[in-house]
């Protein structure tokens, strides 16, 4: 039995060895089990990775290329075989022919709408990028959002935690006679309400958590969200404006618009039609002799009546329709934005005064209120009173950051800024 605890000659002990690499193995596990900082950026980084975002954003621009690569394919040829038998008087003569034709265009409408389908896909592209744009504006307001029912969490278990020495003074001078049964009571009240607005809180907590998980995926295991709730100063509203034509939405429709007005091109080229040429061979066998040709033909449809107007008119009015609902959404997001930019300035301004002003205040109110109840001075419904409203005043600053922020996010979805 020694001998497994002796080490072999010029080793250490077996022992030995395994107490020297247990306390790294344990380092290890326990870094392995905490939880993982989960930033912002980190959160949508992995949101937009998950592999149905990426299969159904290609899915669209792959459609969209075959359209694209089927508009600049030739039409195919055709192979025609006629076969004639005619009876006469020295026996039945027969004559076969083979040709194959090829219809060209002359005109270049095939080049022309090739041009329409590849500004097409360019739309579908920038469809993609709005797409992406959107789910990360979603992944983001869900992940501050979180910070938010962890930062009201934490604030109403320090409004809880703030009256637990007070109430068990409470109750140990109630026990001596010295309080009133009228302030225990009260106090427990107020007590039994924080503990319900914890619990409220964390539920609210748990179902934002669960909901910015589902939209992380897999990725968001063993993560908790970490930041400031307080967005930055927003950039200049010139800034902001010059940047919104470059929103991907906008640019999709001038996409469009480009490519029914090329549709229209083509469809104006109706006057000039495409040509079907065929060339084959013609063999008559009379039952006497054979006879063999070569056959050429040209088959030009004449544009008296149809010269594909009402494609043109068509594609046209749908040039125009995109190019006036662009004008229409940018109209619409510079007004959203000019909005925006004034809300988030004012939120965040006021957020960070309210912040410097009332919380401490607020902090130091207590205090005063803590010493007066103990020295006597007043009594527990004046100090329940100042807990409570530095309760709400913390919970007001909260709200007023997250309002901020919720502003800087729906102003950063307007210019398309992705935070990637």
């Amino acid at each position: 039995m020694n001998r497994l605890y002796h080490a072999l000659p010029g080793k250490k002990p077996i022992r030995h060895r395994l107490f020297a690499i247990l306390p790294a193995a344990l380092c290890a596990l326990s870094a392995f089990a905490q939880p993982t900082s989960l930033t912002e950026q980190e959160s949508v980084r992995i949101g937009l990775a998950r592999p149905d975002i990426a299969s159904v954003i290609e899915a669209a621009q792959a459609a969209a290329r075959s359209d694209a690569a089927a508009a600049g394919r030739w039409p195919n040829p055709t192979l025609e075989l006629q076969h004639e038998s005619v009876p006469g008087a020295l026996g039945s003569a027969t004559e076969r022919t083979y040709l194959l034709s090829q219809q060209f265009d002359l005109s270049g409408k095939r080049g022309i709408r090739k041009n329409a389908a590849n500004e097409r896909v360019l739309a579908a592209a920038f469809d993609g990028d709005q797409r992406r744009q959107d789910i990360a504006a979603a992944i983001r307001r869900r992940f501050y959002e979180v910070l938010y029912r962890r930062e009201l969490v934490a604030a109403t278990r320090a409004w809880d935690s703030r009256m637990a020495p007070i109430a068990a003074t409470v109750q140990k001078l109630h026990k001596g006679g010295e309080v009133a049964g009228y302030d225990k009571r009260r106090m427990e009240l107020e007590r039994a309400t924080a503990q319900a607005r914890l619990r409220a809180e964390q539920a609210d907590y748990d179902k934002a958590w669960q909901q910015l998980a589902a939209l992380l995926g897999a990725g968001a295991a063993q993560a908790t969200p970490s930041g400031e709730l307080l967005p930055p100063d927003a950039p200049p509203l010139d800034t902001l404006l010059a940047r919104l034509d470059q929103r991907p939405q906008l640019r999709a429709l001038e996409r469009r618009a480009d490519a029914h007005a090329l549709e229209r091109k083509a469809a104006q080229r109706g006057w000039m039609p495409d040509v079907t040429v065929g060339i084959g061979s013609k063999s008559v066998d009379s039952g006497v002799a054979r006879d063999r040709g070569t056959v050429l033909s040209v088959s030009v449809p004449l544009p008296i009546f149809d010269r594909d107007q009402a494609g043109a008119g068509k594609a046209g009015a749908q040039a125009d329709e995109a190019r006036a609902e662009a004008r229409l959404q940018r109209s619409r997001l510079e007004g959203e934005l000019r909005g925006a930019w004034q809300q988030v300035r004012q939120l965040s301004a006021t957020a960070r005064d309210y912040q410097a002003q009332a919380a401490n205040a607020s902090d130091e109110l207590a205090r005063i209120a803590e010493a007066s109840y103990r020295g006597g001075e007043t009594g527990i419904l004046e100090l329940l009173d100042v807990y409570r409203a530095t309760h709400e005043a913390r919970m007001r600053a909260l709200e007023l950051s997250w309002s901020a922020r919720q502003g800087a996010i729906e102003l950063d979805t307007i210019v398309g800024n992705e935070k990637p």
